[in-house]
């Protein structure tokens, strides 16, 4: 996600705010920032779930890695 939002120009969050972040998102207390929303749609390619709503399921490239 650095490495993208560098080439970008993007501004990340200190590391702590970000996992906060994704973590109210995850729980359905906030939604995403919109800079965020997109660097995670791009990570896990194809349409991006994270730009609205809430989504129920994680893309198929994160369930796969989730508990290593």
């Amino acid at each position: 996600m650095k490495i993208l939002a560098a080439r970008d120009g993007i501004e990340l969050p200190k590391t702590y705010q970000l996992v906060r972040d994704i973590y109210l998102w995850e729980h359905h207390r906030a939604e995403l920032p919109a800079a965020v929303a997109s660097l995670l749609g791009r990570i896990f390619d194809g349409p991006n779930p994270f730009a609205t709503g809430h989504i129920t399921h994680l893309p198929m490239k994160a369930a796969r890695t989730r508990g290593r």
